[in-house]
């Protein structure tokens, strides 16, 4: 098999790779082709993204580029990221690989690897197969994060959420009551370890504290979003108590 260009999205696929680099692309699709695989070769996101929406796609592999790569995850988990496994292809320096897997990478794939190597690690991934449950919605307490839709719910009350809030929101509450500093907000929502302006997170932040605010208006229980000393954020969870009960017994 060989690969395909850009123009031949519509073809059922089985490994999609994201690359600018023709040497290290080719290689990589002609050593996968040689074990059977049927490849195709993009060399701009959005065509990759709209490929991994296609039922024969099986896993894709995405150049380690900055900011190429933390882009392109950040774009991914904002459109749902689908149930098939990411492996970042690269030098693999240890740092690289460090870096790739905190913005959400299943896997490494090192350029000039052994061919042997490369195929027995494509297709043990592919055995394993990246799960799917987490990827659509986050549950924590009363609240439902939702991928698909960008909502946040609390029980019959719900808001949407920009993309950028979603994320912010999701790494939050998977840290519910632990501060996240700011640099993993960087990395995490906008795909890189490069700073983001404080004020700019600080703006995010404000927003997912004033819908936090309006669903939690009614309810027992609240969510509140705090800033930490310049560090971070903490998302905390607060409930009344409970009433106390009397003796009524004459």
């Amino acid at each position: 098999m060989s690969h395909l260009d850009d123009s031949r999205r519509d073809a059922e696929l089985g490994i999609a790779i994201l690359c600018g680099d023709a040497w290290a692309g080719s290689s990589m699709a002609a050593a996968l082709a040689s074990g059977g695989m049927s490849v195709q070769r993009f060399t701009h996101p959005i065509a990759l993204l709209s490929a991994l929406r296609c039922e024969g796609t099986r896993l894709a592999i995405v150049e380690d580029r900055e900011p190429t790569f933390g882009n392109f995850m950040a774009a991914l988990r904002a459109k749902g990221r689908p149930a098939l496994p990411i492996v970042a292809m690269g030098a693999g320096s240890l740092e690289d690989m460090r870096r790739v897997f905190s913005l959400g990478a299943d896997d490494y794939a090192i350029v000039g690897d052994a061919e042997n190597h490369l195929l027995n690690r494509i297709h043990a991934r592919l055995e394993k197969q990246a799960p799917s449950a987490a990827s659509e919605d986050l549950r924590c307490g009363p609240v439902v994060l939702e991928r698909l839709s960008r909502t946040l719910r609390l029980r019959s009350l719900q808001v949407s959420l920009g993309w950028r809030e979603f994320e912010l929101a999701w790494l939050l509450f998977e840290h519910l009551g632990h501060v996240v500093n700011l640099n993993a907000i960087s990395i995490r929502v906008w795909g890189t370890d490069i700073s983001v302006a404080k004020r700019t997170i600080e703006q995010h932040a404000s927003q997912l504290r004033k819908k936090l605010g309006f669903i939690c208006a009614n309810s027992s229980e609240a969510f509140r979003l705090h800033p930490v000393n310049n560090i971070g954020y903490r998302l905390v969870h607060l409930t009344a108590p409970a009433p106390l009960e009397t003796d009524l017994a004459p």
